[in-house]
């Protein structure tokens, strides 16, 4: 294998971070600008693109195009520092999408460089490790080092094979194409097997069969531990926040906390099988995040737990009911005055849901388990594909995976060089 290595801003035609611009008046023109919360899974989502004006000057410079690659420069956690998708289409507005001062645009030069290419590889393990050694933090936020992001050394193998790279792992990543939109109808079958079950959630205020959901269950708060007190944060106890209600089924958490912090602070421990939901954060701008808890956990102060207030009531039914009103829930949602969004508890307290009776609370039950089991096999695919994928890009990038590919195509190459080389005198005779 005789692959060059050359740094990574040698491979560009452009680098550099983008703009935020400013609200747009009446008469200004608008671009959208796509931001890291944009790039979801590798792929970049066009709704919730806010618009800002800028200069004629400052949208040419700006401007995406496609092949374009998007990475994000900064974030709060250091799992979505340097998540990365490349600009494979620019939907509506005539195409034109400015990117924003936290993300970073790398322009491959493709006389070199396939873009895809260079996205696959910024999301192989040499690379992933790579970012782990140049970030550092500043007032709670990780910076990537963009000098230091910009000479790491990339393997470049021929254009051709760059091709066949690619090729390889599209296949691979159309498996979890279907994958993901399988899970995606999954998910919506789950609210239509409760409405079966509880009724139209549309009808529910003014159903008298119904009852606000504080009749039946009790608001538990949650809190942060002192960081200062490092025992607080030393222990095995899952700490729920927002950033952890991506399932539906929780049994652990990104951080943890120690015993002493339940006993020694206002935090509470909430008992396996309540129902969990986000009342704080801009995730309520798009959705209104629930979840059962499998374990006992604790949760910080932008969480709810709710606990069933009697025997005839069970957590799982509370997540079911609010689960299939999530629509409902959703129009409850509010702007704090510092622009994030909330979900008052008296409104929520407030809010009806059928009365709970033990026919249908056996039904509900059915119907979670089922798809807990579901989620479940359904992760397990997931978690098999995705190792695949890892195994396919070490092996893109160490040369091994086009290895046959490579030696073919070079024999092909010689044979082909032998051909003209004999034809060209023959050519000359003739």
């Amino acid at each position: 294998m005789n692959w060059s290595t050359p740094p990574l801003k040698h491979l560009l035609l452009a680098a550099g971070s983008g703009t935020w611009g400013r609200p747009p008046k009446s008469s200004e023109p608008a671009y959208p600008v796509l931001r890291s919360t944009n790039i979801q899974d590798g792929r970049l989502q066009f709704d919730s693109t806010p618009l800002r004006s800028v200069s004629e000057k400052a949208a040419s410079k700006y401007l995406l195009k496609l092949g374009d690659v998007l990475v994000t420069t900064s974030s709060g956690s250091p799992r979505l520092l340097g998540k990365n998708a490349i600009v494979e289409e620019l939907p509506g507005r005539g195409g034109k999408f400015l990117f924003s001062n936290f993300t970073w645009r790398l322009r491959p030069d493709p006389k070199v460089l396939v873009p895809k290419y260079l996205y696959y590889y910024l999301n192989s393990p040499g690379a992933r490790a790579e970012l782990a050694r140049i970030q550092s933090t500043t007032s709670g936020l990780r910076n990537l080092d963009t000098k230091l992001y910009l000479i790491q050394p990339v393997p470049v193998p021929t254009l051709p094979e760059q091709h066949r790279i690619v090729e390889i792992l599209d296949r691979i990543g159309e498996l979890r194409q279907l994958r993901t939109e399988a899970d995606a109808k999954a998910d919506r079958a789950l609210p239509a097997a409760l409405v079966r079950v509880l009724g139209n959630p549309a009808n529910w205020q003014s159903d008298p069969c119904c009852e606000p959901l504080g009749k039946v269950a009790t608001p538990v708060s949650g809190a942060t531990p002192s960081k200062r007190v490092e025992d607080f944060w030393q222990g095995s106890v899952p700490w729920v926040s927002p950033k952890d209600m991506k399932v539906e089924f929780l049994s652990d958490s990104q951080d943890h906390v120690s015993e002493a912090a339940v006993q020694g602070t206002n935090l509470k421990l909430i008992e396996q099988g309540s129902a969990l939901v986000v009342v704080r954060g801009m995730i309520l701008a798009r959705s209104v995040p629930l979840a059962i808890n499998l374990t006992p956990v604790t949760i910080n102060q932008d969480m709810k737990a709710l606990v069933p207030r009697t025997e005839e009531t069970t957590g799982t039914y509370l997540w079911a009911a609010l689960t299939a009103a999530k629509p409902q829930l959703k129009t409850l949602v509010r702007t704090a005055g510092h622009g994030t969004r909330k979900l008052d508890t008296p409104d929520l307290m407030e809010f009806r849901i059928p009365r709970p009776d033990p026919d249908q609370i056996r039904q509900v039950h059915s119907v979670a388990e089922t798809h807990r089991q579901l989620v479940e096999r359904r992760q397990k695919s997931v978690l098999s594909i995705n190792r695949l994928f890892t195994l396919l890009l070490h092996k893109a990038f160490g040369g091994s995976l086009t290895a046959a590919w490579r030696e073919a195509y070079s024999a092909a190459l010689r044979e082909d060089s032998r051909d003209r080389h004999v034809a060209g005198p023959m050519e000359g005779v003739a």
